[in-house]
């Protein structure tokens, strides 16, 4: 969506736009689950633990059970294999554009020298599955994450008010009442729990576990101990990011 978005026009509804394909999204996934877990479920096929395992080996021996199961099965994972190749199109135009806008790289140059490099480091994801395991884990979701905070400190701290004009020319009337409420749950809000959830997962990625700790009389258990560190990251971020047109 923060690829393509950026290449709309003026006369375009960000809001309506947005909004049509988070339930699209939704409804696909919703369905996908509905044809997938029954077909699983009637042929005893176990679904396993979810993600490459369901899809992989789960619904491949699904498919070997069914009649016409390999026709089926090729054309199933076609569609997978066109999704992953729309999706990395999507995720390389991003530093292709990077290169390209900021840096004078030609275009076909930035897309060769990214296609090598996603092509080496996919590999070794691909022909290893500890190492696929790890960064399809915990380095994926802290980067999600940790990227999402980013994006959206970035949106009510940097930006502040000149990301409400954007959505402003971008939803219209709807975006008058709504404006000020947006900036403040995109800039404060959503930032909190997303920093207590990356600290969270740091955490357990990292193997730490935290006793009871006493500080002036105050016994912190884990939770809070990671409520105190999100309280102490959120509010050195908002302070050093704030200026004169930020969401405070």
């Amino acid at each position: 969506m923060l690829t393509y978005a950026s290449y709309l026009g003026e006369d375009r509804s960000l809001v309506a736009d947005g909004s049509a394909i988070a339930v699209l999204n939704t409804l696909v996934g919703v369905l996908a689950g509905v044809v997938v877990f029954p077909v699983l479920f009637a042929l005893g096929v176990g679904a396993g633990s979810g993600g490459p395992g369901a899809l992989f080996v789960s619904l491949a021996g699904a498919f070997a059970a069914l009649p016409y199961g390999q026709v089926v099965g090729v054309v199933f994972f076609g569609v997978v294999l066109l999704a992953a190749l729309s999706s990395s199109i999507s995720m390389l135009e991003i530093p292709v554009s990077f290169l390209v806008d900021e840096h004078g790289v030609s275009r076909r140059n930035a897309v060769a020298g990214l296609v090598g490099v996603f092509a080496v480091t996919g590999s070794v994801c691909a022909l290893d599955a500890g190492v696929f395991g790890v960064v399809a884990g915990p380095v994926v979701d802290l980067l999600l994450t940790g990227g999402l905070v980013g994006f959206l400190l970035f949106a009510g701290w940097v930006l502040g008010a000149d990301a409400v004009d954007e959505l402003r020319r971008g939803a219209g009337s709807l975006s008058r009442s709504l404006a000020s409420p947006w900036l403040f749950a995109v800039g404060v809000v959503i930032p909190v729990f997303l920093i207590f959830t990356f600290v969270s997962g740091l955490a357990g990625a990292l193997g730490v576990a935290v006793g009871p700790l006493s500080l002036l009389g105050v016994t912190f258990d884990q939770t809070r101990l990671l409520l105190v560190v999100t309280a102490a990251v959120a509010a050195a971020s908002f302070l050093g990011l704030r200026h004169s047109r930020s969401v405070l």
